[in-house]
């Protein structure tokens, strides 16, 4: 016998899409940020180690001259990326504290029926 199937509540719903947008923001960020290295790579050039939140700022003063004007705005755009994807973090870690409270909440008051 196949057992019925329960679909995810709206808010489930709604907090995986969350999830998933910014999954895509940081793959969007990943992909441009290596598509600055090689072209810089492929000029003879190098941009040191450092993490994505800095990459902007840092490959900004380290890409070549001649490259800097054609850099400028998947800089832009990996910085407003940057952005974004804080946006969607905070934005899940208050959910995540609104779901722990009501959680404990709801704790305290089977505790207090017992």
């Amino acid at each position: 016998m196949v057992h019925p199937i329960r679909h995810r509540g709206p808010e489930v719903q709604k907090h995986l899409a969350i999830l998933r947008a910014r999954d895509v923001l940081v793959r969007t960020r990943t992909k441009l940020t290596n598509h600055v290295r090689g072209t810089v790579k492929s000029v003879g050039g190098r941009i040191q180690k450092c993490s994505t939140e800095s990459f902007a700022r840092t490959a900004s003063v380290q890409i070549p001259a001649d490259l800097r004007e054609v850099m400028r705005p998947l800089l832009e755009v990996i910085q407003e990326l940057n952005e974004r994807i804080r946006a969607f973090d905070r934005r899940s870690r208050r959910r995540s504290q609104h779901t722990t409270r009501r959680r404990g909440d709801s704790n305290r008051s089977k505790e207090s029926v017992r």
